[in-house]
């Protein structure tokens, strides 16, 4: 990799799996228990302010995973999606995760 190449990348939990559902898409799935408070994801990227965002086009606000008001981790282009998979968590209305600070999914 050059010096400036530089890759978006998050952590995810070794306890979770990426895979695709027959109905809804690829998804983040657990392969054990998760205790209580757990991180689950560490999340990366490229950090954006909402002006960089909307010039990246819809790609990037499809994608995009706010940590503030005007900051958000942004994917640049669709291979990045792959390096961030804080993406493919699933919505619930009754979440049994959440965010910790800016950057943790616990």
């Amino acid at each position: 990799m050059k010096k400036n190449d530089r890759r978006p990348y998050s952590w995810l939990n070794p306890k979770l799996e990426i895979k695709k559902h027959r109905k809804f898409g690829r998804g983040i799935y657990t392969k054990e228990k998760i205790k209580k408070g757990e991180t689950l994801i560490v999340m990366g990227g490229y950090i954006c302010n909402t002006d960089q965002e909307n010039q990246l086009g819809k790609f990037a606000t499809n994608y995009n995973m706010d940590i503030s008001e005007e900051w958000s981790f942004c994917p640049v282009k669709e291979s990045d999606v792959e390096l961030m998979p804080q993406h493919l968590v699933n919505h619930s209305c009754e979440p049994n995760a959440g965010f910790s600070e800016q950057c943790f999914m616990v």
